[in-house]
């Protein structure tokens, strides 16, 4: 759904602009949703992200870093709506989404930002800081 892929894009790219596009879009169709909300499924689940605050995550990893699985466990082990992941080999490309622009390896080793409107908490390094984060 389109409305969806832009309010991603904004958390990924930080484009306020894509979220009044995404908002106005809901208030287009908004009399539907209320009066017909089986029919509009995709744009209450759309809608109840826009709604809710997003979780920016940005892990950036050691080149050849071999346990990459050992956090998609942690991030993937349960439904996470309110995140967004993105994840690049230290240094990022210049390409990659601007959330994983700025932000550094701590002593060379995997390091998470946890971030809400691309304003990050303070990084962490393990799998178990992660899954005690995301809880």
């Amino acid at each position: 759904m389109a409305v969806l892929a832009l309010i991603e894009l904004a958390s990924y790219e930080g484009e306020t602009e894509w979220l009044e596009i995404a908002r106005n879009a809901f208030l287009f169709v908004m009399d539907n949703l209320v009066g017909y909300p089986l029919v509009y499924g995709n744009w209450l689940c759309a809608f109840n992200v826009f709604l809710s605050p997003v979780k920016e995550l940005a892990l950036l990893f050691p080149p050849n870093y071999g346990d990459v699985h050992l956090y998609d466990s942690v991030l993937w082990s349960t439904h996470r709506p309110e995140c967004i992941v993105a994840a690049a080999t230290y240094p990022p490309e210049q390409r990659s989404p601007k959330l994983l622009h700025h932000r550094t390896l701590v002593d060379n080793k995997p390091t998470v930002y946890i971030c809400r409107n691309f304003t990050c908490d303070l990084p962490i390094q393990t799998p178990e800081q992660l899954r005690e984060k995301l809880l």
